[in-house]
């Protein structure tokens, strides 16, 4: 082989890796662009779900109050509305609903915790320039997934 050969060879082999690594820096990018629309879309869903989150919870909250029979306010509503409170409990004690209003509330917690971690780790990227450990926000869904015990809802 002459070297005018050899050296059109080369240039070929150089030239097809060039093409490699700009096809590889091209599908890095595109990888790239891919995460950080994907976190844009988690920023925006876990803000969105945290306002009917907290909503359900405060909800829950004022429900258990306003049925609470231990609160003079309460008593006296329920009389002048000719409701027992104490039977209303009793009631809902009976039905299960109590139970199931706590495990909507524990749910709902769980929901709100983990939709905070999710936002604290997406904005501590934003405002720190070092490195996040995903592994610690992973660990925490991981752990929540473990821990979930909800009551069924019967239907009569």
């Amino acid at each position: 082989m002459t070297e005018e050969q050899n050296t059109e060879i080369s240039n070929s082999l150089d030239l097809t890796n060039n093409k490699d690594q700009n096809s590889s820096n091209f599908k890095l990018d595109e990888d790239i662009e891919k995460y950080v629309a994907l976190g844009k879309i988690t920023t925006l869903l876990m803000k969105n779900l945290a306002n009917p989150t907290s909503a359900t919870l405060s909800n829950l909250q004022t429900l258990v109050r306003r049925t609470d029979p231990n609160q003079a306010q309460n008593l006296e509503i329920a009389k002048q509305s000719g409701i027992d409170l104490f039977n209303l409990q009793n009631y809902l004690r009976d039905r299960g609903l109590l139970k199931i209003v706590e495990d909507i509330q524990e749910a709902s917690s769980i929901a709100a915790n983990l939709i905070g971690l999710v936002i604290g780790f997406i904005n501590s990227g934003e405002s720190s320039k070092s490195p996040e450990n995903i592994n610690t926000l992973i660990s925490h869904f991981a752990n929540a997934e473990k821990t979930k015990k909800y009551s069924k809802i019967n239907s009569y």
